[in-house]
C-alpha cells in the first residue's frame, strides 16, 4: 500500500518544464527490436504541423487542450486526447489560434508492433485519456535513459514502451463529445477542399451536397473545425507555398503562386505577407539563412 502511494506521489511530480528529443545512431540497424526515434515532454507550439512518417514508425501523441489532431487537417479533438497514428499514416495537428502543448514519442520495431497488437489498442483513432501521466513518464524515463547517449537502448526502450502500451490500453475510450461529432458531408466537404486546395473556391457545390444554403453551410463548416472553408483553402495554400519557397530556391515567386492556385501574383504576395509577416521573397531568404546556421552549428 505503502509502495503504490509512494508511486503516484512519483508520478504527479512532473518538472515544470518542456523538451524535445530527437534520437540519432540506434544500437541495431535494420529492424531491431524496439527502437525509439524521438519524443517530446509537453512541447509547445503556435503553429500548425504536417508530418509524413516512415512506414516503419508508431507515433503516439497526447494532446493537453481542444485542438486539431489527425490524418487529415483540421480534424477537431477534445482536450485529454490521446492517438497513436500507424507507419505511414499522414500526421496533421495543432492550430495558429493560440499556443498548445503536447507528450509525444515515436518507435519502431517488432516488439512495438507485437504490443501494439497484443494490447488491443485502438489505433488511428482519437481517444479520451483522462490523465497524461503514463505518457508523461514514458517521455521522462526516454529523457533519463537517453542522458549523455543520445539514443536509448533497445531493451531499456522495450520496458518503457511495454509499460506505455499496457497502461493506455486499460485507461482510454473513444472520445464521445457531441461537439466534435462532425457529419459525414462535412468530412468529405473539407477532404474535398485538401484535396482540391489549388483549383478555384466554389463553396456553392460543396453546400449543394450537403443539400445546404451556402451561407449556413459556411457557418456549420466553421462550426465544426474552426474555420471557414476560404480560410481553409488559404491556410493551405500558404502552407503549399513555403514549402515551395523552402524546397524551390530558383523558382519564381510567380511560378509558386500559380503551383498552388493564385494567377494573381500581387494577391498572393499580399495575402502571403499578411498571413506571415513577410514578402515571399523575404521568407525565402530567412528560411535559408536558418537552415545555413542550423548546418554551420551541427558540423
Amino acid at each position: 500500500m505503502g509502495g503504490s502511494a509512494t508511486k503516484e506521489r512519483r508520478m504527479m511530480e512532473r518538472p515544470d518544464v518542456s523538451f524535445k528529443t530527437a534520437l540519432t545512431s540506434p544500437f541495431v540497424l535494420g529492424d531491431p527490436v524496439c527502437e525509439v526515434h524521438g519524443f517530446g515532454y509537453r512541447d509547445a507550439h503556435q503553429f500548425p504541423i504536417s508530418i509524413s512518417r516512415p512506414r516503419t514508425c508508431y507515433t503516439f501523441i497526447y494532446v493537453y487542450e481542444q485542438n486539431y489532431l489527425g490524418s487529415v487537417p483540421y480534424e477537431p479533438v477534445s482536450e485529454e486526447t490521446f492517438r497513436v497514428f500507424t507507419p505511414g499514416t499522414p500526421l496533421y495537428y495543432g492550430c495558429e489560434e493560440k499556443f498548445w502543448s503536447h507528450t509525444h514519442l515515436t518507435a519502431s520495431g517488432s516488439l512495438v508492433e507485437r504490443l501494439v497488437r497484443e494490447s488491443g489498442l485502438v489505433l488511428d483513432t482519437a481517444l479520451h485519456l483522462p490523465a497524461p501521466h503514463a505518457m508523461e513518464s514514458a517521455a521522462l524515463d526516454l529523457q533519463r535513459a537517453s542522458c549523455g547517449l543520445n539514443r536509448v537502448r533497445p531493451e531499456v526502450a522495450g520496458r518503457i514502451l511495454s509499460r506505455l502500451i499496457t497502461t493506455v490500453a486499460s485507461q482510454t475510450a473513444p472520445c464521445s463529445d457531441d461537439r466534435l461529432a462532425v457529419p459525414r458531408c462535412f468530412q468529405d466537404a473539407r477532404d474535398a477542399l485538401v484535396d482540391s486546395y489549388r483549383e478555384p473556391l466554389q463553396v456553392a457545390d460543396l453546400a449543394q451536397r450537403c443539400d445546404l444554403s451556402t451561407s449556413y453551410f459556411a457557418a456549420q463548416f466553421r462550426h465544426y473545425f474552426g474555420v471557414s472553408p476560404k480560410e481553409l483553402i488559404i491556410k493551405l495554400r500558404i502552407e503549399a507555398a513555403k514549402h515551395e519557397l523552402r524546397s524551390q530556391e530558383h523558382e519564381r515567386v510567380s511560378e509558386v503562386a500559380h503551383l498552388v492556385g493564385y494567377d494573381d501574383v500581387y494577391h498572393f504576395s499580399k495575402l502571403f505577407h499578411r498571413r506571415t509577416g513577410m514578402s515571399p521573397s523575404e521568407y525565402r531568404h530567412h528560411s535559408c539563412l536558418v537552415s545555413t546556421e542550423r548546418f554551420a552549428a551541427a558540423v
